[in-house]
């Protein structure tokens, strides 16, 4: 992860916090992507946990749009607590944008309850009303 630049971030710590925000600022600054995982750590079961308002937060300080990106299978490919590779079946699909000007009239918590909805509905587990 160190070899390809990833931003880290060690929770509960404000200075990795503070270190993060900078790298992203970079990323961005070089006209990078910075992908986020919404979830905060990876599920002990396969199934989608909660989201957390970080990653919009920063989309919105940043002043950057979102594509929510859902990929399927990685939880049999590597079972969080080994570093024993299995066999799955994995795919991704990308979601339509929101753009910077729409990030920027919604607050953190809506734009992550609507993505968090959005993939959801994508996996076939809700409804959007």
């Amino acid at each position: 992860m160190y070899l390809n630049r990833y931003v880290a971030l060690k929770r509960g710590s404000r200075r990795s916090v503070a270190k993060m925000s900078a790298e992203v600022k970079e990323h961005l600054t070089n006209g990078s992507s910075v992908y986020m995982f919404p979830e905060g750590s990876r599920s002990e079961d396969g199934n989608m946990r909660p989201f957390k308002t970080g990653a919009f937060a920063m989309a919105k300080h940043y002043d950057v749009g979102i594509i929510p990106v859902v990929i399927r299978g990685t939880s049999q490919a590597l079972p969080k607590k080994t570093l024993k590779l299995g066999h799955a079946d994995m795919s991704i699909e990308v979601l339509p944008i929101i753009e910077a000007d729409e990030v920027a009239k919604r607050t953190a918590q809506e734009l992550c309850k609507d993505v968090e909805q959005q993939i959801q509905q994508a996996l076939g587990h809700v409804e959007i009303s």
